[in-house]
């Protein structure tokens, strides 16, 4: 939910192509030279994309409730159920995930993630149920509010911090 991507509908009935544009916007606080070194040239591509001075505001959240309110059927709250489901009641960890998880040295030095992939300094093994309660609050949440409740109030406040306060490189 925190990215961005663009969404085509094609009308069958009238040949009609519709497209919304879901992309992450620079935030308020973006600057032309944020990418810029001491001496004016850009910093290296790896410096650039870790931490929170690469993140954008997501579109994703607008994008999918413009849609639905054009066209959708279902009630919004309604699409929302599976996801709260699984993140409440977990999925196990794949041996794919498993693989992805312990080969990743980003991962545990960020403390949320850390908690969240790791029992301590071991990577959860395959078969471990891995729920996110904090997804499915925040699911309820925009399910309850729509995307209003993602991009203002006491959550969009929460994001914002978080990536305010996340290293500029955590390697």
């Amino acid at each position: 939910i925190g990215g961005g991507g663009f969404l085509v509908r094609f009308d069958g009935k009238t040949n009609a192509i519709e497209t919304y544009d879901g992309r992450e916007t620079a935030p308020a606080s973006a600057r032309e030279d944020m990418f810029l070194d001491a001496r004016g040239g850009p910093i290296p591509y790896r410096d650039a994309i870790l931490g929170g001075r690469a993140v954008g505001v997501p579109g994703a959240i607008r994008m999918l409730e413009m849609a639905h309110r054009d066209h959708g059927r279902l009630p919004w709250a309604r699409l929302f159920q599976p996801a709260i489901r699984l993140a409440r009641e977990g999925f196990p960890i794949s041996d794919r995930l498993a693989r992805q998880i312990a080969g990743d040295r980003h991962l545990r030095k960020v403390p949320a993630t850390k908690a969240y992939f790791f029992d301590g300094d071991a990577p959860k093994p395959a078969g471990t149920i891995l729920k996110n309660p904090d997804l499915a609050d925040t699911l309820e949440r925009i399910a309850e509010k729509g995307a209003d409740a993602f991009y203002s109030g006491d959550l969009a406040r929460a994001i914002t911090d978080a990536v305010t306060n996340a290293p500029i490189h955590p390697a």
